[in-house]
């Protein structure tokens, strides 16, 4: 295959990356109650690759039926091939032309005969070892899997008869692991890849000393795993990885662990000493062995959203009901809960914490969000939160949204990119992070939500981070404060700006 034709096969589909959401719908799950519409992406996890190149898709649903209600809802449907287990043989498969070469086969066979619309690769871990059973080369899989997506690139394009197949990946929070660590230019694989979803969540843990946030929005140094939703972004972004192709991962659950002490009496700290007994989770936890760990079965201690809600733990998206203890984190921006009964903590993510997660990826210029996974969330609370915020229609079905603006601390970007559209001017490279929330202005031609018109080029005080340009649901056209001063910014084709008391997003005409 000729590279001008690798880059059109990757262009023909990246003009389309500003109102991103993947949903991942795991194989073992029935998600035929989930309305498939909510989504631009669905991944169908997983198909398990063989040692000899094939790939096994064992699903409680059926491709053949799944597939056409993917796309009747309007949304992409993806093979997803790979996984936590599915990608023990990777390394070995695309070390043998003759294996690599019958795992673009399986792959290419799998989606032609399917009617899909692409496929991911899920292997988070080239260079590296997921667990004991994985083999691993850091030496040669970086550049392997680089060979591999070179060949499933010009194989798609060659039996699709002119219809472009997506290519996505899902990774780890660093990049791929060589010789000297992670990689520090990984842009050879961007011409390859559609979207490349960042597993910015499982951060912390059980398996760590202490207890810590599942997906915290910035880390605390000397606390819990050195990593975040945040530096994900940006170590993959300072690799040379185009941020209009990474899509963000949250995780619509939670995880238990047991704390060693009453984590309430300091509870500004979730940071705190943990047994490595891992307690039940919600009513669809049992327990489960890895045979590669040598461990006795354990529960996961997973807790959907959904469960959260409905299982009694929280009374509402910001209220926790008797018997646990509701607390947030100003630096991670997420809540946590405790119970005094029986020393159980759990990190997760809620409404506030997705706004806030949405807002650093839409300000860091990305290409969307990407959840797990669709048979989490409960009444569309953090979807209904996630589609707002990437600039996707809101569904009639979907329940209460915030009513006000998130703060970002210390968000450091040189140009705020709206993802319904190009930015028409760019802000200046600053150091001054956006200031956050309210409802009023302040200062030289500073607007709120009282109807006022920004003035583009002048100064805009700190309560509020974006203006509709017009208020009468009409125009493209709005505002942002970066670096103290109004910088003009345009939403999508055929949708325009909204204003939500202090914040804004895009959606179609009325």
């Amino acid at each position: 295959m000729k590279p001008a034709s690798i880059l059109l096969a990757a262009n023909t589909i990246a003009g389309a990356m500003c109102k991103v959401l993947v949903g991942y719908a795991p194989s073992w799950k029935d998600i035929s109650d989930v309305d498939l519409a909510k989504y631009t992406h669905v991944n169908l996890a997983y198909g398990t690759p063989q040692a000899n190149g094939t790939i096994v898709f064992e699903s409680s649903y059926s491709l053949a039926d799944c597939v056409p209600r993917i796309h009747q809802a309007g949304a992409k449907a993806l093979l997803s091939v790979g996984g936590w287990t599915g990608e023990r043989y990777m390394s070995d498969i695309l070390m043998s032309p003759y294996d690599r070469n019958e795992l673009v086969k399986s792959t290419v066979s799998l989606v032609t005969s399917n009617n899909l619309d692409g496929v991911e690769i899920a292997w988070a871990y080239p260079g590296k070892a997921n667990n004991k059973c994985d083999k691993f080369d850091i030496a040669n899989d970086a550049s392997n899997l680089l060979e591999f997506l070179k060949q499933l690139r010009a194989e798609l394009t060659r039996s699709s008869s002119g219809q472009p197949k997506l290519i996505t990946m899902s990774v780890g929070v660093i990049p791929f692991q060589g010789p000297g660590g992670p990689l520090k230019d990984v842009s050879a694989f961007a011409p390859l890849i559609d979207l490349l979803s960042v597993i910015a969540y499982d951060i912390n843990g059980p398996w760590l000393p202490t207890t810590g946030p599942n997906s915290p929005l910035k880390n605390e140094a000397g606390r819990g795993a050195p990593y975040s939703f945040s530096s994900a972004i940006d170590s993959w972004t300072a690799a040379e990885f185009p941020a209009e192709k990474l899509v963000a991962g949250i995780g619509l659950f939670g995880r238990s662990s047991t704390a060693s002490q009453d984590m309430t009496r300091d509870s500004t700290n979730q940071y705190q000493p943990q047994l490595s007994k891992i307690p039940r989770g919600d009513k669809d936890d049992g327990l489960w062995e890895d045979k590669c760990s040598g461990k006795p079965a354990s529960f996961s201690g997973i807790w959907s959203y959904k469960s959260l809600r409905e299982q009694g733990v929280l009374k509402a998206p910001d209220a926790a009901s008797n018997g646990w203890n509701r607390y947030w984190d100003d630096r991670a921006q997420v809540p946590w809960l405790f119970s005094t009964t029986t020393n159980v903590f759990i990190s997760y993510d809620d409404m506030k914490s997705v706004a806030a997660k949405v807002s650093l990826a839409v300000a860091k210029g990305l290409g969307g969000i990407m959840v797990w996974d669709i048979t989490m969330d409960y009444q569309d609370e953090l979807i209904g939160e996630i589609r707002k915020g990437v600039g996707l229609k809101p569904l009639a079905r979907m329940g209460p949204v915030l009513s006000q603006a998130i703060a970002i601390p210390q968000l450091h970007v040189d140009t705020f990119v709206w993802p319904a559209g190009p930015t028409q001017s760019a802000a200046p490279a600053t150091n001054t992070p956006p200031q956050g929330g309210g409802n009023g202005g302040n200062s030289n031609n500073s607007s709120g939500s009282n109807g006022s018109r920004p003035t583009i080029g002048g100064q805009c005080g700190p309560n509020v981070n974006y203006r509709c340009m017009s208020d009468n649901h009409k125009s493209q056209e709005f505002a942002t404060c970066a670096g103290g001063t109004w910088v003009l910014q345009q939403c999508g084709t055929g949708t325009a700006c909204v204003q939500n008391g202090a914040s804004v997003y895009c959606d179609y005409y009325k």
